[in-house]
This record gives structure tokens, sequence and C-alpha cells, in this order.
């Protein structure tokens, strides 16, 4: 890298000191306290490897994560705060990667705004330290592992990979696949690109290695025997009616609760993506009908924030379309024939039809479709597969983290793309979001230390 590469990486160390230094002053609760913390501070390597290695048949399949995540939990805050910084930066690095070879400023900038501007709330709901290194590393991690398959759709020359780089994606990708859903996500990338291979008869063996490791991560997490006993506890636990509940109403409140994750007033870093998904559109295709299925998800985002909103109480019926999605989903004995449930139904239809039409729509070729179509529905799929497990609303929005990272993917896709936005004035905008979004995380934080 030159010393002038060096410089267009600027923008991800400044969001990754930023982060870094929020992080030096959140308070220690939850999982930071009780299950790890306490446990960590006095306990050595060993201990720490049979402590994991007994919840691998009590509690969860995260041994590798969790045997980490014990080291850090022992580190002094200020320590674990640079690293986590370290892996933000790391985030941002892998996702530019995936979109251009070269290193462009602009891009960078959008990124890291993008970062900033990241619901961080979501790293306490377990603990700050416990719920952001579960998530953040394996995500840095698993978007390293699909480096591999940029030839396939960037306009980069094929690389015989060395030993030494094969031998740290094979680390990478254990490492990332022990988190079930980004294990589930990567497959789902891995396989349809090794599909699309076998068609055009060029398969790559190492894709192929990579698809297997994946996969055996996923059947790790199905067959391990602690998962399946936090399963029994945690119904009883989170969600006694769970056990109630068919495969459809599971997958069902999956697929909701994610759009309803969409619709939250305040996420605007959503509404940032759905309005570059649209200029994007705009620039790219003439036709009305298509400009109108690029304006989709920005409009159906807009109605659901307005119907949540001061304004929109005035709206006859609005609210009761736009109200949070019930805890047994919108299709439920009390709610299924309702006319708020089937509109809600029909809105949440027509946002997921029109953005899967709309990345479609950007993508130039096959195989480039082949691949940010796949990130999408892994991103997806990462968050619908919760509704098969009872902690999904005990865990909180936390588990939309892959959902989310690799939506700012196909945003930097779509800013990198685009040529008729004014990128001065949406740097500006995104400044100011960026701001407000850390004002709130600042002000959640001093509730925090005032308690």
């Amino acid at each position: 890298m030159t010393k002038y590469d060096c410089k267009k990486y600027i923008p991800f160390f400044i969001s990754g000191l930023i982060v870094a230094s929020f992080l030096c002053v959140v308070p220690l609760t939850h999982d930071d306290l009780n299950a790890y913390n306490s446990f960590a501070k006095s306990a050595s390597l060993m201990e720490m490897l049979s402590y994991v290695y007994t919840r691998l048949f009590t509690w969860s399949s995260r041994f590798i994560i969790e045997f980490f995540l014990l080291i850090f939990e022992k580190m002094p805050k200020p320590l674990w705060a640079f690293f986590s910084g370290l892996f933000w930066v790391v985030l941002q690095w892998g996702i530019s990667k995936l979109i251009t070879d070269e290193p462009e400023i602009e891009l960078n900038i959008f990124l890291a705004l993008m970062s900033l501007i990241f619901p961080f709330i979501t790293w306490s709901s377990a603990g700050w330290i416990a719920t952001s290194f579960t998530y953040l590393t394996p995500i840095a991690a698993g978007l390293i592992t699909l480096f591999p398959l940029r030839y396939v759709y960037m306009d980069v020359d094929k690389k015989k990979i060395s030993f030494i780089k094969a031998a740290g994606y094979t680390l990478l990708m254990i490492y990332a696949c022990n988190l079930e859903q980004m294990a589930v996500a990567i497959s789902f990338v891995y396989f349809v690109i090794v599909s699309y291979e076998i068609i055009s008869k060029k398969v790559d063996a190492f894709h192929v290695w990579m698809l297997i490791l994946a996969v055996l991560g996923v059947l790790a997490a199905v067959l391990n025997p602690g998962n399946k006993t936090r399963t029994v506890a945690d119904t009883g636990h989170w969600f006694p009616s769970y056990g109630m509940l068919t495969l459809f109403d599971k997958l069902e409140i999956g697929v909701t609760t994610t759009a309803s994750w969409f619709m939250r007033a305040q996420n605007m870093f959503w509404v940032i993506v759905a309005f570059m998904l649209f200029t994007a559109i705009y620039k790219r295709h003439n036709s009305a009908i298509y400009r109108a299925i690029g304006a989709m998800p920005l409009l159906l985002s807009l109605i659901f924030i307005l119907g949540r909103s001061t304004v929109g109480k005035l709206i006859p019926y609005l609210p009761r379309i736009t109200k949070e999605i019930p805890r047994n989903g919108l299709v439920n004995p009390t709610t299924a024939f309702s006319p708020s449930g089937i509109c809600a139904w029909i809105l949440i239809g027509l946002l997921y039809v029109s953005l899967v039409i709309s990345v479609m729509l950007i993508c130039v070729n096959l195989e480039e479709l082949c691949f940010w179509m796949s990130l999408l529905f892994a991103g997806f799929g990462s968050r619908w597969m919760m509704g098969l497990s009872p902690t999904i609303y005990a865990s909180g929005f936390r588990t939309c983290m892959i959902m989310i990272v690799f939506l700012m993917a196909i945003g930097g896709l779509l800013f990198y793309r685009n040529s008729i936005v004014n990128k001065k004035l949406l740097f500006l905008t995104m400044g100011l979001v960026a701001i407000v979004n850390l004002g709130l995380w600042g002000q959640m934080l001093y509730r925090q230390l005032s308690v």
C-alpha cells in the first residue's frame, strides 16, 4: 500500500477512534458483570478453555468466540475499547474492498459516515463488551472471507491464492462461522457463487473448500447439544408460548419483525440506504416503472415513520397499520383477518419485493447480480432465522447487526455507482445525522452512568 493509499483510509481510522472513545466510558452491564467479567478477571487461560468447553454441552456452540471474549473481558476497558475501534476499522475496510479493489476517498468517507450512523445502542443489550465482541469480530472476519469471491463479480485479475492466504482465510472462516447467524449468511453467499460456477463450468476449488467450512459451521450449531439445552431453558424463561407456534408462525415472526426494524422512527441508517437506492436507479434507468419501484422502499419507510409520529396520529387508520408487530406476529387468531393486519402485510411485502427488484436493477452483469443479491438475502436471512429461536424478542435488535452491515455494503455500492447526488451536501447531511446519532448514544451512556 502506498503512502497515498494510506491517506484514503483515514476516514476509517477517524470513525474507529470515535467509537473507541465512546467505548472507553461505557459502564459494564448485564453479561459483562455476571456471566463473563467476574469469572474472567481471576481465571487462567486453561480455566477459560475448560469453562467454554463445558458450555459446549450446556449452553452454546460459540466455543471459539467465547474463549476470546473472556480474554477481552479480562483486559482493562481502555484496551478493549482500542481493539474494538480497530475491529470497526477492519469492518469498514472489508466493505470497501468488496466494492472496489482501488481505495476511493469519497467512498471511504461515505462508509465512515454510515458507520457512525450505526445503531450503537444495540451493543448494550447483553453488555457492551459481550455484545459488541460476539457480533463485531465474526462479522469483520466474515467480510474478509468473502474476498476470494471478488474476481468472480469484480474486474480483478484472478490470482492463485498462496498457502499463507489460504490458511488465513480458513482460520477466519472457522472463527466467523462460530457465530451461527454468520455461518448461515456466508454459507448462502458461497452456495450461490459456487452454484453459478458449476453451471458456467468454472468451479474454483478454494471456493468449494470455503463453502464446506461454512456449512460445517451451520451443522456444528444445529447439532450442538448446548444449543438444544439453551433453547429449552430460553423457551420457558423468555417465550413460554413459543412451543405452540407452527413453523410458519415462527418464520412469519422473523420476517415481520425484521421489517419492523426498517420502520423504526429513529432508523436514519436505513432511510439513507433507501435514498441512495432510489437515486442510483433514477440515474441508471429512464423507465418510470423502474423509478417507481426504486422509490418504493424509501416511500414505504417514510409512511411507517410518519404513522408512528405525532403528525401521523392525526391521519385516520394510519397508526393502526404502522404500529409495532404483535408478539405472536401479524398472522395470529386475533389479527389474521383484520384490515390493519392485512394492510401491514401488504406494505411489508411491497417493501421486500421492491427492495429485491431495486438491487437487481443496479447490478450490471449476472456475476454481480449473483454476489450482491446473495449478500442481500444472506443479510435478511440472518435475521429471519431468529424466528426459529425463542429469544427473538429477548435478543432485541442486536441480531440485526449482520443485516445492517450487509446493507451498509450495498449502500456503499450504490454511492460508488451514483453521480447525480451532490456528494458534499450528502456528506454534510450524513455528518449532521451522525452527530445526532452519537449524541443519542452519549445521552444513553449518561443515563447509565448516572444510575
